[in-house]
């Protein structure tokens, strides 16, 4: 109405142009803006596999046990050792039947150094926390004796391990 009071005809011509582009323009916008947003939603879904879930991880995922895969408590030492055993390339690691993994030292004056022992059916295998690999790795049924002592153990082996080439082992135990 302020068009045709100003401009007069002009002005209603000014305003129904206006109008009319509006009545096009505001619901193709809104089309537009709908699949633009929709088209941005599934990218970002797309996207958020793409992170791989163990690096954002607050913990290890939990060690399954034994030859029948069941579980207990959430035990962070267990959950390492099957964590890091996915990690190398060497897959006949991947499925191993886990008993239980231990906190070792190699000397009683070297606590700063540490590493995993983890026994399985299959194998019992150690692995060097600050190195990031596998030290040594043996079929259990290797095992000649085990010598006990108070703040740990020595194992030997028939024949040498896997790995190390070692068929006599000493560890203090934490």
């Amino acid at each position: 109405m302020e068009g045709i009071e100003r401009e007069g005809a002009k002005g209603l011509f000014k305003g129904t142009a206006k109008g009319l582009t509006g009545l096009v323009a505001k619901p193709v916008a809104g089309v537009l803006d709908c699949a633009s947003k929709t088209a941005e939603g599934v990218k970002n879904t797309a996207n958020m596999f793409d992170e791989k879930p163990l690096n954002s991880r607050l913990r290890f995922p939990r060690a399954f046990y034994g030859k029948e895969r069941y579980y207990r408590s959430y035990m962070e030492t267990d959950a390492e050792i099957i964590w890091l055993l996915h990690q190398t390339k060497n897959t006949k690691f991947l499925d191993i039947s886990l008993i239980s993994a231990f906190d070792v030292f190699p000397s009683e004056t070297d606590q700063e150094t540490s590493f995993i022992l983890a026994l399985a059916y299959e194998y019992v295998l150690c692995w060097d926390i600050r190195r990031v690999k596998l030290v040594w790795a043996f079929d259990p049924k290797n095992i000649v004796k085990v010598n006990l002592f108070q703040d740990g153990m020595q194992i030997e082996l028939k024949k040498p391990d896997e790995i190390s080439q070692v068929n006599f082992i000493k560890m203090f135990v934490c």
